[in-house]
């Protein structure tokens, strides 16, 4: 996999790409990251890493953005605090439009998905973006 810096609304956000190794254009999938470690950064949390490596060997693009970016998404109590959807949204648009615009993705056929936490990512921008 290699990193991705992403504009969101004036701040960055780091995502990690996973790609196949034959030629494309592939599927692309957005996945929303779990908790609880992928708080800290995306590189600390195996599970994450793992699906990544494992979707990219069957044949998808993906990215994987990390959706705590903004100083004032922490992690509190064991909860999200200050994770606004609206801003969860716009980095869930800026990973889609990433895929969207590689050479190696068919842009028709990007889908989302997400385990644990990230189910109601995957869901919030499922149901806001028809580009998923």
């Amino acid at each position: 996999y290699h990193p991705e810096t992403l504009d969101v609304q004036g701040k960055t956000m780091h995502t990690l790409v996973f790609e196949p190794e034959s030629a494309g254009p592939h599927p692309g999938l957005v996945i929303a990251q779990h908790l609880p470690v992928a708080h800290e950064r995306l590189e600390k949390d195996p599970f994450t890493i793992d699906v990544g490596k494992r979707y990219a060997q069957a044949g998808c693009v993906c990215a994987i953005p990390f959706l705590f970016t903004d100083g004032t998404k922490t992690k509190i109590g064991g909860q999200t605090g200050g994770l606004l959807d609206d801003w969860t949204v716009a980095d869930l648009d800026a990973a889609l439009a990433l895929l969207a615009g590689m050479d190696s993705v068919d842009e028709d056929h990007i889908g989302i998905l997400g385990r644990c936490w990230g189910d109601r990512v995957a869901w919030l921008g499922a149901c806001s973006n028809r580009g998923f």
